[in-house]
């Protein structure tokens, strides 16, 4: 079974992944494409960054980085939004910007109890970001500032949770050395700092969320220079397992990870690769990497900022920030929804085109049926700089 940010899923993540050799084909394939909902920056939110997570109604939970209000230099602090898959969105919380938080960039995780969890990346009092719980239909309670020092500030990545209620999360900044963290808040309130990245041979600024395996050991990844993939033990230990290197690697994964029954770990890289467009990447245990796809740039799609999905055939899902065309600023592509075979095959099963939306930065969600959910940070016909996104939904 698949874990993905600490979370099991028997649905669609329930399967052992092959070994993929590199191939760069990739082949268009028309599928149904719904724009879900556009964002307009207002009283609605803008610019949404994460992936969408059940509501336990058959729609969708969301953040989004603004909107939501006036506060926040008039911009609004963000909120959190409900979509259902006919595209009805209403807004359940709007962040004020204070004690609450502000600026969520990561999605929230839930838990057994019908809750919420989640991060801010700001607040007022020290912009260093909040830990909370969201309580349907609109309650949100802040558990920890997080504040802005040493112990670690601005986490832009999912918290998850263990049986006891503790949490793990990370944050880009803080530490010794100002190169981010990987935390523990436990059920008693008590906050304590696992590990200070010191920006050498371990990494710095981790952004993704955590996998923690039975033993309490927790994995993720860093991005700043080519990035490394890290296990952290419960006494705060950290073993580097690979070393992303660039020149024909994989450089730079900004989101989580998925791992199989075997314990092979795969995610993206915006950079890296044969012409240095992003990669898809596999790591076995033993720290051994497979490119299982390097992106190829223009209509291939470039630079994936989100982490994957993966059904039971061993196929990935995701998204690309740019490529797809020549659309959007620059003319550098609006971004791409894709699907990678066992056999390292690209597939496109979207290009956007910016009305629709640009700049996809949230990882996939799928129904029981196979449909595809997700956000686009940019795009659209809000009134934001460049747009203020949408959410869409793709069926192959």
């Amino acid at each position: 079974m698949f874990r993905i940010s600490g979370i099991s899923r028997s649905s669609l993540f329930g399967c052992t992944l092959a070994v993929a050799a590199f191939a760069p084909c990739t082949s268009v394939n028309a599928a149904e494409f719904k724009l879900l909902c556009s964002f307009q920056g207002g009283s609605d939110g803008g610019n949404p960054y994460s992936a969408l997570v059940p509501d336990g109604r058959g729609g969708f939970y969301g953040t989004t980085a603004g909107g939501g209000g006036t506060g926040c230099g008039g911009e609004g602090c963000g909120t959190i939004y409900d979509v259902t898959p006919e595209g009805t969105e209403t807004v359940a919380y709007a962040f004020a910007g204070g004690a609450d938080g502000g600026a969520p960039y990561a999605n929230l995780t839930p838990q057994k109890d019908g809750t919420f969890l989640g991060t801010t990346s700001a607040d007022g009092r020290y912009s260093g970001g909040v830990i909370f719980t969201f309580t349907p239909p609109g309650a949100e309670t802040m558990l920890f500032s997080l504040g802005k020092g040493i112990r670690g500030w601005n986490s832009e990545s999912a918290v998850i949770s263990d049986k006891a209620g503790n949490l793990y999360g990370t944050t880009l900044h803080g530490g010794a050395e100002n190169d981010g963290t990987v935390f523990t808040l436990a059920a008693d309130g008590t906050y304590r700092t696992l590990h200070e990245f010191r920006g050498t041979d371990d990494g710095a600024s981790p952004n993704g969320p955590l996998i923690r395996d039975k033993m309490g050991n927790l994995y993720g990844t860093t991005w700043a220079g080519c990035g490394v993939l890290f296990k952290i033990a419960r006494n705060g230990t950290e073993t580097v397992l690979h070393a992303f290197e660039g020149d024909g690697d994989a450089c730079t994964p900004y989101d989580g990870l998925i791992e199989d029954a075997q314990g092979n770990f795969y995610g993206t890289t915006e950079d890296g690769g044969t012409e240095s467009d992003g990669t898809v990447f596999k790591v076995a245990p033993d720290g051994t990497e497979t490119i299982l796809h390097s992106f190829q740039g223009g209509i291939d799609g470039w630079s994936p900022s989100a982490g994957l999905i993966a059904d039971k055939a061993g196929n990935l899902y995701g998204t690309t920030a740019l490529g797809g065309g020549t659309g959007c600023e620059y003319g550098y592509g609006c971004g791409t929804v894709f699907k990678i075979s066992p056999a390292g095959k690209e597939k496109l099963l979207h290009v956007f085109q910016g009305s629709d939306g640009s700049w996809p930065r949230g990882t996939l969600v799928a129904d029981k049926k196979g449909n595809l959910y997700g956000t686009v940070s940019e795009g659209g016909t809000g009134s934001c700089y460049n747009g203020c996104g949408t959410v869409f939904m793709v069926k192959e």
